[in-house]
């Protein structure tokens, strides 16, 4: 975990001290840039550091828009808006291309199966990722003794 800090650090500073935004700099020591890399680390468990340095290596380009200011919102957005456009879709049409292998594969194995069967087959094997309330844009009001019911739940056995 210290050589990804240590990773991430290197990059923030490099990225700190080559984009000019004016006196709209709220980082003025290597304590706040450590901050701002357990923040990335903190918001961005799934990204590779790879993506990171891609984002911060586009922030210096001018291709990732941070508004004339280089601050932890602002860069943390920026990271967010970066993952949106370019991580996820890269890891969603990776997906999709194994799943049509994997079923170009399973339905070339003498199954006798179309493509689209053995896609259909390929897909209702994979794992469903599990999402919470909060991944889907809810949430949820409980009482006191309703939680407590549901850390003690009553049992009918009679």
């Amino acid at each position: 975990m210290e050589q990804t800090r240590f990773f991430l650090f290197t990059q923030l500073f490099n990225l700190w001290r080559s984009v000019r935004v004016g006196d709209a700099r709220t980082w003025e020591n290597e304590r706040d840039l450590q901050t701002v890399v357990e923040d990335i680390i903190d918001d961005f468990p799934s990204m590779k550091l790879e993506e990171i340095a891609l984002c911060f290596k586009a922030i210096r380009k001018g291709e990732v828009n941070i508004y004339g200011r280089l601050d932890t919102p602002t860069l943390l957005t920026a990271i967010r808006d970066y993952e949106d456009k370019h991580t996820v879709t890269y890891r969603e049409n990776h997906h999709r291309a194994e799943v049509q292998a994997r079923a170009l594969q399973y339905a070339g194995h003498g199954r006798g199966m179309s493509v689209r069967d053995a896609l259909a087959a390929v897909v209702s094997e994979m794992p469903r990722q599990k999402k919470t309330i909060a991944d889907m844009g809810g949430s949820i009001n409980l009482t006191e003794q309703e939680m407590l019911e549901i850390d003690n739940p009553k049992t009918n056995c009679e």
